[in-house]
Protein backbone atom coordinates (compact mmCIF):
# COMPACT_ATOMS: atom_id res chain seq x y z
CA UNK A 1 0.00 0.00 0.00
CA UNK A 2 1.58 3.35 -0.51
CA UNK A 3 2.26 5.85 2.05
CA UNK A 4 0.01 8.48 0.62
CA UNK A 5 -2.99 6.06 0.59
CA UNK A 6 -2.32 4.90 4.57
CA UNK A 7 -2.19 9.21 5.29
CA UNK A 8 -5.66 9.36 3.68
CA UNK A 9 -6.70 6.43 5.71
CA UNK A 10 -5.45 7.69 8.95
CA UNK A 11 -7.26 11.05 8.12
CA UNK A 12 -10.08 10.26 7.30
CA UNK A 13 -10.25 7.66 10.27
CA UNK A 14 -9.03 10.78 13.12
CA UNK A 15 -10.52 13.18 11.45
CA UNK A 16 -14.19 12.80 9.47
CA UNK A 17 -15.40 12.02 13.19
CA UNK A 18 -14.72 15.10 14.62
CA UNK A 19 -15.86 16.65 11.71
CA UNK A 20 -19.00 14.84 11.80
CA UNK A 21 -19.51 17.05 15.28
CA UNK A 22 -19.27 20.11 13.70
CA UNK A 23 -22.49 19.47 11.22
CA UNK A 24 -25.55 20.70 13.76
CA UNK A 25 -28.21 18.13 14.02
CA UNK A 26 -31.62 19.43 14.77
CA UNK A 27 -32.78 18.24 17.96
CA UNK A 28 -36.42 17.73 18.39
CA UNK A 29 -38.30 19.20 21.44
CA UNK A 30 -41.17 15.99 21.60
CA UNK A 31 -42.49 13.25 19.60
CA UNK A 32 -45.38 13.33 21.70
CA UNK A 33 -47.61 15.82 23.06
CA UNK A 34 -46.82 14.30 26.50
CA UNK A 35 -43.03 15.06 26.01
CA UNK A 36 -43.99 18.87 26.35
CA UNK A 37 -45.96 18.50 29.77
CA UNK A 38 -44.11 20.60 32.44
CA UNK A 39 -43.39 23.77 30.32
CA UNK A 40 -44.12 27.32 30.34
CA UNK A 41 -47.12 28.55 28.63
CA UNK A 42 -49.69 30.91 27.46
CA UNK A 43 -52.18 31.64 30.26
CA UNK A 44 -55.11 29.77 28.69
CA UNK A 45 -56.93 26.75 28.93
CA UNK A 46 -55.78 24.29 25.97
CA UNK A 47 -53.31 21.51 25.68
CA UNK A 48 -49.55 20.81 24.53
CA UNK A 49 -49.65 19.63 20.76
CA UNK A 50 -46.31 17.83 18.95
CA UNK A 51 -45.82 19.73 15.61
CA UNK A 52 -42.98 18.81 13.73
CA UNK A 53 -40.86 17.83 16.50
CA UNK A 54 -41.78 21.33 18.36
CA UNK A 55 -44.01 21.73 21.95
CA UNK A 56 -47.08 23.98 20.67
CA UNK A 57 -49.01 25.09 23.61
CA UNK A 58 -52.76 25.66 22.06
CA UNK A 59 -55.40 28.03 23.28
CA UNK A 60 -58.03 25.47 22.08
CA UNK A 61 -58.97 28.17 19.06
CA UNK A 62 -60.72 26.46 16.18
CA UNK A 63 -62.04 27.35 13.02
CA UNK A 64 -65.05 25.89 11.06
CA UNK A 65 -63.56 25.28 7.28
CA UNK A 66 -65.84 26.64 4.62
CA UNK A 67 -64.20 24.30 2.38
CA UNK A 68 -64.66 21.14 3.95
CA UNK A 69 -66.69 21.60 6.62
CA UNK A 70 -64.17 20.19 9.13
CA UNK A 71 -63.20 22.14 11.97
CA UNK A 72 -59.50 22.70 12.42
CA UNK A 73 -57.50 24.67 14.95
CA UNK A 74 -57.23 28.67 13.82
CA UNK A 75 -54.32 29.35 11.28
CA UNK A 76 -54.72 25.30 10.34
CA UNK A 77 -57.82 25.54 7.90
CA UNK A 78 -57.53 25.08 4.27
CA UNK A 79 -58.38 28.36 3.14
CA UNK A 80 -56.20 29.66 5.57
CA UNK A 81 -53.24 27.79 4.64
CA UNK A 82 -53.69 28.37 0.87
CA UNK A 83 -55.34 32.01 0.65
CA UNK A 84 -58.41 30.71 -1.20
CA UNK A 85 -61.72 31.70 -0.54
CA UNK A 86 -64.65 28.95 -0.47
CA UNK A 87 -68.17 29.27 0.49
CA UNK A 88 -69.82 25.96 1.29
CA UNK A 89 -73.17 26.59 3.59
CA UNK A 90 -71.99 24.16 6.53
CA UNK A 91 -75.44 24.88 8.16
CA UNK A 92 -77.76 23.85 5.84
CA UNK A 93 -75.37 20.87 4.38
CA UNK A 94 -74.12 19.36 7.79
CA UNK A 95 -76.40 21.40 10.34
CA UNK A 96 -72.58 22.50 11.43
CA UNK A 97 -72.92 25.97 13.06
CA UNK A 98 -69.04 26.44 14.66
CA UNK A 99 -66.29 24.35 16.24
CA UNK A 100 -65.26 23.83 19.87
CA UNK A 101 -62.10 22.60 21.03
CA UNK A 102 -62.40 19.83 23.89
CA UNK A 103 -59.73 17.07 25.09
CA UNK A 104 -57.00 18.51 22.41
CA UNK A 105 -58.93 18.45 19.37
CA UNK A 106 -61.64 20.69 17.41
CA UNK A 107 -65.17 19.33 17.03
CA UNK A 108 -68.34 20.41 15.32
CA UNK A 109 -71.03 22.08 17.29
CA UNK A 110 -74.11 21.11 15.78
CA UNK A 111 -77.26 24.19 15.20
CA UNK A 112 -80.03 22.03 16.30
CA UNK A 113 -77.84 21.37 19.82
CA UNK A 114 -75.19 24.02 21.00
CA UNK A 115 -73.82 22.27 23.07
CA UNK A 116 -70.39 20.30 22.12
CA UNK A 117 -71.28 16.81 21.08
CA UNK A 118 -69.07 14.74 24.10
CA UNK A 119 -70.59 11.62 24.39
CA UNK A 120 -71.34 11.15 21.25
CA UNK A 121 -70.30 8.11 19.31
CA UNK A 122 -68.31 10.52 16.55
CA UNK A 123 -67.28 13.97 16.50
CA UNK A 124 -65.87 13.73 12.41
CA UNK A 125 -66.08 11.95 9.74
CA UNK A 126 -62.76 10.04 10.32
CA UNK A 127 -64.32 8.51 14.00
CA UNK A 128 -66.49 6.51 11.60
CA UNK A 129 -65.55 3.22 9.85
CA UNK A 130 -67.32 0.08 8.26
CA UNK A 131 -67.16 -3.23 9.29
CA UNK A 132 -68.70 -6.76 8.49
CA UNK A 133 -67.99 -9.39 5.98
CA UNK A 134 -69.84 -7.10 3.12
CA UNK A 135 -68.59 -3.44 4.30
CA UNK A 136 -72.37 -3.12 5.63
CA UNK A 137 -71.81 -2.09 8.97
CA UNK A 138 -71.72 1.72 9.65
CA UNK A 139 -70.19 2.41 12.77
CA UNK A 140 -67.26 4.20 15.47
CA UNK A 141 -64.14 2.59 13.63
CA UNK A 142 -63.01 0.97 16.89
CA UNK A 143 -66.08 -0.88 17.45
CA UNK A 144 -66.59 -2.14 13.65
CA UNK A 145 -63.51 -3.16 13.02
CA UNK A 146 -63.51 -5.97 15.49
CA UNK A 147 -67.25 -6.94 14.25
CA UNK A 148 -67.83 -10.77 12.78
CA UNK A 149 -71.16 -10.81 10.60
CA UNK A 150 -72.45 -13.89 8.44
CA UNK A 151 -70.94 -13.84 4.96
CA UNK A 152 -73.87 -13.20 2.60
CA UNK A 153 -74.71 -11.06 0.22
CA UNK A 154 -77.72 -8.69 -0.06
CA UNK A 155 -78.48 -7.06 -3.16
CA UNK A 156 -79.17 -3.83 -1.10
CA UNK A 157 -74.85 -3.84 -0.27
CA UNK A 158 -74.96 -3.26 -4.01
CA UNK A 159 -76.33 0.40 -2.87
CA UNK A 160 -73.68 1.13 -0.04
CA UNK A 161 -71.21 1.92 -2.94
CA UNK A 162 -73.29 5.52 -3.38
CA UNK A 163 -73.14 6.37 -0.09
CA UNK A 164 -70.20 7.00 2.94
CA UNK A 165 -70.04 6.05 6.30
CA UNK A 166 -69.96 9.77 8.07
CA UNK A 167 -70.69 11.03 11.20
CA UNK A 168 -73.80 12.78 11.01
CA UNK A 169 -75.38 14.47 14.34
CA UNK A 170 -72.94 13.11 16.65
CA UNK A 171 -73.79 9.45 15.46
CA UNK A 172 -71.89 7.22 12.58
CA UNK A 173 -74.74 6.74 9.60
CA UNK A 174 -74.91 6.11 5.85
CA UNK A 175 -75.29 9.36 4.29
CA UNK A 176 -78.38 9.19 2.86
CA UNK A 177 -77.21 10.61 -0.90
CA UNK A 178 -79.88 11.07 -3.68
CA UNK A 179 -78.37 7.97 -6.19
CA UNK A 180 -77.96 5.60 -2.42
CA UNK A 181 -82.18 6.17 -2.19
CA UNK A 182 -82.83 5.76 -5.43
CA UNK A 183 -80.92 2.47 -5.65
CA UNK A 184 -82.95 1.35 -2.37
CA UNK A 185 -86.16 2.22 -4.08
CA UNK A 186 -85.12 0.53 -7.40
CA UNK A 187 -84.46 -3.01 -5.20
CA UNK A 188 -87.67 -1.97 -3.03
CA UNK A 189 -89.94 -2.41 -6.50
CA UNK A 190 -87.90 -4.89 -8.13
CA UNK A 191 -88.79 -7.21 -5.29
CA UNK A 192 -92.94 -6.08 -4.89
CA UNK A 193 -93.30 -7.16 -8.62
Amino acid sequence: MKTSHIYLLMFCILFIPILSLCVQTETKECVFAKDCEGREHANCSGDWLCIDGKCVWSCGECSLSLCDCKCYLRGETPEEKSGKTCELDCLSKYNISGCKYVSGRCVPVYANRQEEVEGAECNVDDDCGTGGCSNQICGPKEKVKGIITTCEYRPEYECLKLTSCKCIKGKCKWEETEEYEECLEKLKNQTIV
